[in-house]
C-alpha cells in the first residue's frame, strides 16, 4: 500500500497566530537585566576614547608685541661714512617711528642739561660725563645699542649744545651790550661829545705783533664820536671803555 505524505500547515489550527511583534521577539535575543541605580566608576570600561590631537602654531609676528623694543641686533649700525651732525630722523639708517624718536631726543636733552656743561660745544665736554649720557640713554632706550659708537646719541647731543650755547653766547652779548650802554649814558654825562656802541656780527681783527688784537687797539685810538664793538671782543672793549671814558 503507498503511502501518501500531506503537507500540514502551521496554521491550520483553527488558532488565530500570533501578532508580527511577537514573531520578532522570540526571534531576537535581548540581554534584559535590572538597573542597579547610578552608574559608577566601577562599572566603566577599561578603556578610554582616543584623545584627540590639539595642533599648537607657533605665533607669527603679526601677533608678537611691538612693545618693548625688539632685541639688539647682534651687528651693530655704523656710522655713515659721511656723517653730518643733522637732524637725526634724516639719516637713512634711523628707521625709529617719529613718536618714539620724540622720546629718545626729549631723555637725551634732559641728560644733556643735568650732566654736560650747555654753554660749551661737544668737543669741550668732559669725556667721562658725556659717556655718562651714552650710558644711561642706551639703558632708557636699548634701541640706541644698534648703533655703532652711540653715534646716533651724540648727533642729538651735538644738536642739543649747539642750540643752548647758541642760546647763552646771545645771551651773554646782550648782557655786554646793556653793560656798555650803561658807561655811555655815564659819559654823556659828564661830556658833551656824542658816542654811540655799535654791536657787529663781524670775527675780531687778528693779533698784532703785540698780541693785541687790532679791534682793542682801533677802540682804544678811536675818539669818542663813535666806538664800534666787535663781537667776540665786547667783554675786553667793555673793561677799555670803562678804563678809557669814566675814569
Amino acid at each position: 500500500m503507498a503511502t501518501s505524505v500531506r503537507c500540514v500547515s502551521p496554521f491550520a489550527e483553527t488558532k488565530k497566530p500570533p501578532p508580527p511583534v511577537v514573531l520578532l521577539l522570540l526571534q531576537t535575543a535581548l540581554d534584559v537585566h535590572t538597573s542597579t541605580g547610578l552608574v559608577v566608576h566601577e562599572d566603566l570600561e577599561n578603556h578610554l576614547p582616543s584623545a584627540k590631537k590639539m595642533v599648537m602654531l607657533a605665533p607669527t609676528s603679526a601677533l608678537e608685541h611691538t612693545y618693548p623694543p625688539p632685541p639688539i641686533i647682534e651687528v651693530p649700525i655704523p656710522a655713515p661714512r659721511m656723517l653730518t651732525h643733522k637732524i637725526i630722523e634724516n639719516h637713512a639708517d634711523w628707521k625709529v617711528e617719529a613718536q618714539e624718536t620724540a622720546l629718545i631726543k626729549t631723555t637725551i636733552h634732559q641728560l644733556v642739561d643735568r650732566l654736560l656743561d650747555t654753554t660749551k660745544a661737544l668737543s669741550d665736554q668732559k669725556d667721562d660725563l658725556l659717556q655718562q649720557v651714552f650710558k644711561e640713554a642706551a639703558v632708557m632706550h636699548p634701541v640706541l645699542r644698534n648703533y655703532n659708537s652711540d653715534w646716533v646719541t651724540r648727533c642729538i647731543v651735538q644738536a642739543r649744545l649747539k642750540a643752548t650755547a647758541a642760546s647763552a653766547s646771545a645771551w651773554a652779548n646782550k648782557t655786554t651790550v646793556a653793560e656798555m650802554d650803561n658807561v655811555v649814558k655815564k659819559w654823556h654825562t659828564r661830556s658833551s661829545s656824542k658816542f654811540e656802541i655799535v654791536a657787529m656780527d663781524v670775527d675780531p681783527d687778528p693779533p698784532n705783533d703785540n698780541g693785541d688784537h687790532g679791534g682793542n687797539r682801533r677802540i682804544q685810538e678811536l675818539s669818542p664820536s663813535k666806538v664800534r664793538v666787535v663781537t667776540g671782543l665786547q667783554h675786553e672793549a667793555y673793561e677799555n671803555i670803562s678804563r678809557a671814558f669814566t675814569e
